[in-house]
């Protein structure tokens, strides 16, 4: 069937049929896109907008799809909650992701799950769901992986293949992580079996990569030099930057230096093309252990001064760490100015190069993490407390809770800062466990805690009431013989875009506990 035998259809019907088409016959959905009744003066239609944008990020064409579905969220912000809303937020923030702004990419999905409940749109919910556990890899597995499982359910049930192979894929990473490689091969045979693999050729190597890192560690040299192919097949056929990048990192590995250097050369001009590149800087890093291993010493120390300005440049907002950084660069340079100790000069550069990448993640870590409970800390809170503010109207409200441990400082004199803070890191644990997908916990200050969810503050209630539930049953004489635990909580809601005045509501509830007994969850006025 052509695009032109659809024109008749009504303009949305026929995005959304395009929409259906992205990911099985990409040539035809971009065609339907472009013959949208909207399109004036070469402009799309928002929805259009959404879908072009979509469509060159997966032909590897970063840089547009930013500034489309940029422009195009700009006007569906501006109109009522919508799938097609949930749509750009899920692209923009993968195209976040994929840029290395991790934080900006989290703070976008959890406004889409929080938005999904509104508009009800089981693809949407499923796909962020999916891509919240992704993000969520590092920091908390156990949970991501359970995001990604439950989403994968819900693309089978729809029929979606690739999004279900996309997801298998994750999990192969998951199990393969956790050193469950028999599971991890089993899955991945099923995304190796997809038909759809063919035709996503960027897909296809990703999970050629993750056969050859499989195969290597279970000593399968078949099955190993079968990957290989497949990879420099795909890199001969396709001149897709992120296709060259993802088969460039897998190849290098147990490579030669010559040879590792051979493809991860072209890998970094490709990821080069795609700008701001959240992988630049781990290429940079083995071509350096490369250089370093042929003797390529200035070579080297230039390749990781550039991963060093990366790395600045991605994270420039932790300025207090920048001494330590720099520190690293100086050594890299003393390093260079003793580069006829050959031995001596290539264990050190190795070592200080993992000191870097130990750096870069507690960086990354420490903007958004409270380091005893790790949830996230107060300045998060109010970020992104604010942007979901923002947002606030009578379709989408906000509620907040604000939790108050009773007499914690008696703990503390009673039987010490030890114990105090054993006593928070369990309680963060419950708070985890009571939490939804797309909420915000945070440790406000000292004993106090906050938690944020989009809609009304009934269901926030009900976690609440949960919480209190499992405080009182919690065995906390295990800690200490007679020690009590008791949680005094305020819960408010708004429509309105200030999380100041959201926040005080709570805690003047809060305060409203704690002056008639404590141990109580005070709603109302």
């Amino acid at each position: 069937m052509s695009a032109l035998a659809l024109a008749p259809q009504q303009p949305l019907t026929l995005l959304e049929d395009a929409w259906s088409l992205r990911d099985t016959a990409p040539d035809l959905a971009r065609q339907m896109a472009q013959t949208d009744g909207r399109f004036v003066d070469g402009h799309p239609s928002p929805e259009a907008g959404v879908l072009l944008a979509y469509l060159n990020w997966r032909a590897g064409h970063l840089s547009r799809a930013v500034s489309q579905v940029g422009a195009a969220l700009l006007d569906l912000r501006a109109q009522a909650a919508g799938p097609w809303l949930m749509r750009a937020l899920n692209l923009l923030a993968a195209l976040h992701s994929r840029l290395g702004q991790r934080d900006q990419a989290a703070a976008l999905y959890e406004e889409q799950l929080g938005l999904s409940r509104v508009v009800g749109d089981p693809e949407c919910t499923a796909i962020a769901q999916h891509d919240l556990g992704v993000t969520l890899r590092a920091s908390d597995p156990v949970r991501a992986r359970a995001h990604v499982a439950g989403a994968l359910e819900t693309f089978q049930a729809l029929g979606n293949l690739y999004a279900a192979a996309v997801a298998q894929l994750h999990l192969v990473r998951f199990d393969r992580e956790a050193g469950d490689l028999s599971a991890a091969q089993a899955t991945l045979e099923q995304v190796l079996a997809c038909p759809l693999l063919g035709q996503h050729p960027a897909l296809a190597a990703a999970a050629y990569a993750e056969e050859l890192t499989v195969a290597r560690a279970l000593d399968q040299p078949e099955r190993v030099k079968r990957a290989r192919r497949h990879l420099r097949e795909l890199c001969a056929a396709h001149d897709h930057p992120e296709l060259h990048i993802t088969a460039a990192l897998a190849l290098s590995v147990g490579a030669q230096p010559a040879a590792a250097l051979a493809v991860l050369t072209p890998a970094v001009a490709a990821a080069r093309v795609l700008g701001v590149n959240g992988s630049l800087p781990t290429l940079l890093e083995r071509v350096a252990e490369a250089q370093a291993a042929l003797g390529q010493h200035q070579d080297a120390v230039a390749s990781l001064c550039e991963v060093l300005t990366l790395e600045r440049e991605l994270h420039h907002a932790e300025r207090r760490q920048g001494f330590r950084m720099l520190d690293v660069l100086h050594r890299f340079h003393h390093l260079e100015a003793a580069a006829q100790e050959q031995q001596r000069y290539t264990a050190e550069l190795q070592s200080h190069l993992r000191d870097l990448q130990t750096l870069n993640a507690r960086i990354r870590e420490l903007s958004r993490i409270d380091g005893l409970t790790r949830l996230h800390n107060r300045d998060y809170l109010f970020q992104e407390g604010g942007r979901l503010a923002e947002l606030c109207s009578a379709q989408t409200p906000l509620s907040a809770a604000m939790l108050d441990i009773y007499h914690f400082k008696w703990v503390n004199d009673t039987w010490g800062h030890q114990l105090g803070d054993a006593v928070l890191q369990r309680l963060a644990q419950m708070l985890r466990a009571v939490a939804e997908p797309g909420d915000i916990v945070a440790r406000y200050g000292g004993e106090e805690f906050v938690m944020l969810r989009p809609g009304r503050q009934d269901a926030l209630r009900a976690s609440c009431q949960a919480l209190q539930g499992a405080v009182r049953a919690h065995a906390w004489g295990e800690l200490r013989p007679g020690l009590r635990v008791t949680l005094s909580i305020g819960v408010a809601d708004t429509e309105a875009n200030d999380f100041d005045a959201l926040l005080g509501e709570a805690d003047r509830r809060l305060y409203r506990v704690k002056s008639s007994g404590r141990n109580a969850i005070c709603a109302a006025d």
